[in-house]
């Protein structure tokens, strides 16, 4: 009787874990970056555009930037959050997949009262992202990716004009 049972039990677990599989979330290998402007002056804004390469009815985007640099202006495409030195933008189709998005941009402000040259950096990273029904979840953007921008004060050329008399 020990015997029946066991083999039964084994039978049972063997077949259980034969119909179970893996699921894995696909890759968003679409997704494109780019920014307004490489070269910024104080008090100019600059745009950073994501375009996914595919509708997504859910995502949550953090884009960080230098505070010393930059002021937070706007974002289109989804809820902000400032926390300035960062912007998450959040989005959910609430309707159900019929209103997916394809893009999604911040606009930042370069801070007026800068005199030196400043290279700086947009890092974004990306969690949550579903197409617009949710039946296909894409793999979290874990490893930045990241934009450069130099903010260049207008530099003027002064002459000077001696003149003894």
């Amino acid at each position: 009787m020990k015997k029946i049972i066991s083999t039964i039990l084994v039978v049972t677990l063997l077949s259980v874990f034969a119909f179970v599989g893996s699921s894995y979330a696909a890759s968003l290998d679409s997704i494109s970056v780019d920014v307004t402007k490489e070269k910024v002056l104080p008090g100019e804004n600059v745009t950073v555009n994501i375009n996914f390469g595919t509708p997504l009815g859910s995502y949550t985007f953090d884009i960080a930037y230098d505070n010393n640099i930059f002021e937070y202006v706007s974002a289109e495409g989804g809820t902000p959050n400032d926390t300035s030195d960062k912007v998450r933008v959040t989005f959910y189709d609430s309707t159900g997949g019929t209103a997916p998005r394809e893009s999604m941009s911040v606009t930042f402000k370069a801070k007026e009262g800068i005199t030196t040259s400043n290279p700086t950096e947009f890092s974004i990273t990306a969690e949550g992202l579903a197409n617009n029904d949710a039946s296909v979840t894409y793999d979290d953007i874990t490893t930045p990716i990241v934009k450069n921008v130099t903010v260049e004060p207008n530099y003027i050329d002064y002459t000077f004009d001696l003149a003894y008399t």
